[in-house]
């Protein structure tokens, strides 16, 4: 009879950082930076629904919960030579991620009984991440006109899940048992060339071979959300304990420019994937939506990205000024090891442009920023799994303003979506199929206008 949602989002993190630059030097290190972190992080939500059958009234409580601790370390050293110079910078990066996600739903039925059945569909898991870089930033020539950097990244990372009756409980049925995981992969090399064509414009060329590591919630987590009515399918992700590493080889060439007056950036682009991590539509009997992270095998995604900034007084005046700016970016994706079948996990092209103002000092100001989001035509999406039909382009405008009372307090409020446009995001309404009946329906809908009010204070 009725739905209500409600979700809450929570981020709370202590650092402490330190820098040490002892006078002329050290044998090893001319600086060393450190710091240590912790972070908690939570998703919320709740559903409650007004039902018409016997389970009058039901509530779904479900949390996703990431507690990080972590250490980073990086030390530099500047050797001068007469033809060169080498800025080396050597870090060590250490963290571990204790993961967990529960679900939890209470029935009150007509009789006035309460059943709660606990849901939880993820191992509670440690993530522990050890990273080890070397970057050597080599500048040639008189002028430095010429910039070499090539750089090396040895990463260990594994995920080990905990023992919980809950969720061993939940999965019993489907024989699963959660898995430990640990990479293979270790090293990843890159290069970067640049060119200092005049002092505010330069171009680069960049290679990097990267890896992604699969997470403790695609490996041993579970979602499931029933059909809402006679109409609807299921909606399930399942975990693929069969997971491996992503790797990446990405080229990329671009110029940047800085001028008194503002800075561009463009850039253009080309990955090549081997084992592309992608949420796919899984086959299924019966009536259900079944998706699975997968390793797709060879992908390539090319794209141009686009940035432009301007403003009529550098900051550093602190005068009030008018500000503007826009950025762009396009890209396209296709699977190469079965014929040319488009990647359903790139967005449609998306352009932003903004307009502000801000007073003296930054004490105050404003901005009305325009997002253009491109349509998903049926020719970037492959079928073969049954995914969602194509959704419409979108043009949404934000309105921002802000007040510093002083270096401490700042007090900021908003309004989205000034005209209620009513839009879908692709990366949501392709993963619509279970909620509602199809990519477009209104419960993948972006929210209308809609406002926010915040004090923000920092010491």
């Amino acid at each position: 009879r009725s739905v209500t949602h409600q979700s809450d989002r929570k981020r709370e993190r202590f650092s402490l950082a330190g820098e040490l630059s002892p006078e002329g030097g050290s044998e090893f290190f001319d600086q060393l930076e450190g710091q240590i972190y912790l972070q908690d992080s939570k998703q919320e939500s709740v559903n409650l629904q007004d039902r018409s059958d016997n389970n009058v009234k039901r509530r779904r409580d479900i949390s996703f919960q990431t507690r990080i601790a972590g250490l980073e370390l990086e030390g530099s050293r500047l050797i001068e030579l007469d033809r060169s110079s080498h800025a080396l910078r050597l870090g060590i990066e250490i963290s571990r991620s204790d993961v967990e996600s529960n679900y939890l739903k209470t029935d009150t039925l007509q009789d006035g009984s309460v059943n709660l059945d606990d849901r939880k569909s993820m191992a509670p898991s440690e993530a522990d991440r050890l990273g080890i870089f070397l970057i050597d930033e080599i500048s040639l020539g008189v002028e430095e006109a010429w910039v070499l950097t090539p750089s090396f990244r040895f990463d260990h990372y594994s995920v080990t899940p905990l023992e919980d009756q809950s969720f061993q409980s939940n999965t019993s049925g489907v024989g699963f048992n959660p898995v430990e995981y640990e990479n293979t992969i270790l090293g990843s090399p890159s290069v970067s060339l640049l060119r200092r064509w005049t002092p505010e414009i330069n171009f680069y060329l960049s290679y990097s071979h990267g890896i992604r590591n699969p997470s403790a919630e695609e490996l041993n987590g579970f979602f499931e959300h029933p059909p809402t009515d006679s109409s609807t399918s299921a909606f399930i992700i399942n975990a693929n304990p069969n997971l491996k590493e992503e790797t990446s080889d990405s080229f990329e060439f671009g110029t940047q420019g800085r001028f008194s007056s503002g800075i561009y950036e463009f850039s253009f682009f080309k990955n090549y994937y081997d084992g592309f991590i992608e949420l796919a539509k899984q086959p299924s009997p019966g009536v259900v939506d079944l998706y699975s992270n997968e390793n797709l095998g060879k992908v390539e995604i090319h794209g141009i990205e686009f940035s432009w900034d301007w403003e009529s007084s550098p900051k550093q005046k602190k005068d009030h000024a008018l500000e503007a700016g826009i950025s762009a970016s396009w890209s396209r994706g296709r699977r190469t090891d079965q014929g040319k079948s488009p990647l359903n996990s790139v967005e449609p092209w998306k352009s932003v442009a903004y307009l502000g103002w801000r007073g003296t000092e930054e004490s105050w100001g404003s901005r009305i920023t325009a997002t253009y989001i491109g349509a998903k035509a049926q020719s970037e999406i492959d079928q073969t799994a049954g995914e969602p039909p194509p959704i419409d382009g979108s043009l949404v405008l934000d309105l921002v303003a802000w007040h510093k009372f002083d270096d401490h307090w700042e007090f900021r409020g908003g309004l989205n979506n000034l005209t209620d446009q009513r839009y879908f995001l692709w990366s949501s309404a392709r993963r619509g199929g279970g909620h509602s009946g199809s990519s477009t329906e209104e419960r993948n809908r972006q929210p209308g206008i809609n406002g926010f009010v915040g004090l923000n204070f920092k010491f």
